[in-house]
């Protein structure tokens, strides 16, 4: 009579990791001569445990599989660092897991394409505010990397929001706050700073 046992195929990759592994090594010598209950490893079945978790030798690429295995599910999707973590100690150990599982989730192509935004949820969209005064409201940006021109290679861009006007201020590389602050001012037109009248005080000019 003959007993048929059915071994997983995983258990075996198990076993070959163990392979030239130095913890694994070591441990298996130490419970031939002291009792599990003394050590914080047991080896059951050719299996290392440490308390409950199977033991993952350094020898092959299981480790690797285990925290794409972790880091991947079908409904899921990819898991961040954090969810992957969370999942690998709870059947397995190794000494590096939480190094190995941070690096490896790091470098995933598929995360590093579809990267979220750390900030908060954005609230409902509101009307933008148009001006109703000259200078009221105004937009200021900087170009820079120009060709030098009298010794000026960036240019102060601002722009009156009610009558669309600009003003263009050459600067010298590099600049502080207070010295944009102090910049002369271009010569004002008549036009643009001309007071509001009605129609009525427009037609007695």
């Amino acid at each position: 009579m003959a007993i048929t046992t059915i071994e997983p195929s995983w258990i075996q990759e198990v076993l070959d990791s163990y392979q030239q592994d130095p913890t694994a090594t070591t441990m298996t010598i130490e419970l031939m001569v002291k009792p599990p209950s003394k050590n914080e490893f047991s080896l059951q079945y050719e299996l290392l445990r440490r308390q409950r978790l199977i033991y993952i030798g350094c020898n092959g690429s299981l480790r690797e599989k285990l925290i794409e295995e972790a880091h991947f599910s079908a409904i899921r999707g990819h898991m961040r660092i954090k969810d992957t973590l969370k999942r690998l100690p709870q059947f397995f150990y190794w000494g590096s897991m939480n190094k190995d599982a941070i690096s490896k989730v790091s470098g995933c192509p598929v995360c590093q394409k579809c990267k979220s935004e750390h900030v908060k949820s954005s609230s409902l969209l509101q009307p933008i505010h148009i001006a109703t005064l000259q200078w009221q409201d105004i937009a200021m940006d900087f170009v820079e990397g120009l060709p030098t021109s009298l010794g000026k290679e960036s240019i102060l861009v601002v722009i009156n929001m009610f009558t669309k006007y600009a003003h263009f201020l050459t600067l010298t590389h590099p600049y502080s706050a207070a010295q944009v602050a102090n910049l002369p001012q271009l010569p004002i037109t008549e036009t643009e700073y001309s007071p509001i009248r009605s129609g009525k005080a427009c037609l007695n000019w």
